[in-house]
């Protein structure tokens, strides 16, 4: 797992998914991410992407964010997870 030093200092070599509620997300979220609550919106997003980065799930539930990378897992993408809390 990558921690958060390396992610700062590759920002541009990751897609940022965003999987909180939508007005946690309006209130406060990284400059150029994305904001996805379903899997089925991440799959098609990882679909048309033609630069595979790594992708962080965003999130502020631990579990949340453990389910939908498991589930992207399955997919075979690459994927880092943290539990993210904006204070």
């Amino acid at each position: 797992m990558t921690n958060l030093s390396e992610i700062k200092q590759n920002y541009d070599k990751f897609y940022f998914i965003d999987i909180r509620g939508i007005q946690s997300y309006n209130n406060s979220h990284l400059k150029d991410s994305y904001h996805f609550q379903s899997k089925e919106k991440i799959f098609d997003f990882i679909s048309k992407i033609k630069n595979k980065k790594d992708l962080v799930l965003l999130c502020s539930s631990a579990k949340k964010a453990k389910n939908m990378a498991d589930s992207l897992m399955q997919m075979g993408e690459r994927i880092r997870t943290f539990k993210f809390l904006l204070c």
